[in-house]
């Protein structure tokens, strides 16, 4: 057998010329483009024409394992900040000469789960007009799209001016006890979502301070406009601050409306926050937001954001299951 290739290659080609015949990819439920993806953000997926407005993507916690570290009672699922940053996402491809994008009256309707054994297929739409829309449904299941969050999307000159920092810190958390108390709520950061190192609480006023480092599970900043870790870390703070005034147990804080998210484009990583409690009801929170590089410039700011509390099934006191 070592015989035959002994020797010089030859590297003649026949003289028979090639039989050119054009084979077209089928569209079906499965069809993702792959013969000509334009990508404008790792989170939208494939460009669904040569104009930006429509992106189809797949989210999948093998394949992107930084998403199973965000856990709402035990179930992954996509971050608030996520569904923000791919808002941000399709701003910046509709409006890329815009020096700053915002996002306005975001509502998530329904939570994006991630199920681990199966594939989420996510639909981006975005219009001229400010229109967005974030659906999905299983990979490669005959179902109707599930319509996940809406918003209204827009360029700025600039960012909104904000007040100066006003914080007289009367105690610290760490890390690791927003973590602990988090778990007891319901909500089970792992690696890829721990970006908080400590917080710096203000009881009198109700504000906070969040000193913010990217974890190195998390996937590169390079990627993302405002990184959803570092904005959902932000939130996080939102639970230091709450930790003294009311009992965390037995319910959770899940976001369910951004009033307006503005960023600056090409800016650094927030490395802080400020957050301010600016509403606080029996089911609702509401808090304003302002997240600094590491030089404090402000690189983003976040007004009116809603957080509804939910009641975690079986950890209610035996009180709460009287008749009344």
């Amino acid at each position: 057998g070592g015989a035959a290739f002994a020797g010089p290659a030859a590297r003649a080609l026949p003289r028979t010329p090639f039989a050119r015949t054009p084979t077209w990819f089928p569209r079906t439920v499965e069809s993702a483009r792959l013969t000509d993806p334009l990508r404008d953000h790792p989170l939208l997926g494939i460009r669904g024409g040569a104009e930006p407005g429509t992106w189809t993507g797949f989210l999948d916690t093998e394949l992107q394992p930084w998403l199973a570290d965000h856990r709402l009672m035990g179930e992954a699922v996509l971050p608030a900040a996520g569904m923000a940053e791919m808002a941000l996402g399709a701003a910046a491809a509709i409006y890329p000469e815009a020096a700053a994008l915002e996002v306005s009256d975001l509502a998530i309707l329904r939570p994006l789960s991630l199920e681990p054994d199966r594939t989420r297929e996510v639909r981006t739409t975005a219009d001229a007009e400010g229109g967005f829309a974030l659906e999905s449904r299983r990979r490669l299941a005959d179902e109707p799209w599930s319509l996940s969050a809406r918003a209204r999307i827009a360029a700025l000159p600039r960012l909104p001016s904000v007040a100066g920092p006003s914080i007289v810190a009367h105690r610290t958390v760490p890390g690791a006890e927003v973590v602990a108390i988090a778990a007891r709520c319901g909500l089970d950061y792992g690696p890829a979502f721990r970006p908080v190192e400590r917080v710096q609480v203000d009881d009198a006023d109700a504000r906070g301070r969040i000193a913010l480092r990217l974890p190195d599970a998390a996937p590169p900043a390079e990627d993302f406009l405002l990184h959803p870790v570092l904005l959902d870390g932000a939130l996080q703070g939102l639970i230091a601050l709450l930790s003294a005034v009311v009992r965390p147990e037995g319910q959770s804080l899940v976001p369910v409306r951004i009033g307006r998210l503005a960023v600056l484009r090409g800016a650094a990583q927030p490395a802080a926050a400020d957050i301010a409690l600016t509403r606080r009801g029996e089911r609702f929170l509401a808090a304003d937001l302002v997240l600094r590089d590491a030089a404090g410039t402000v690189v983003a700011t976040c007004h009116d954001v809603w957080l509804q509390r939910v009641r975690l099934p079986g950890r209610l006191a035996a009180a709460e299951h009287a008749f009344r």
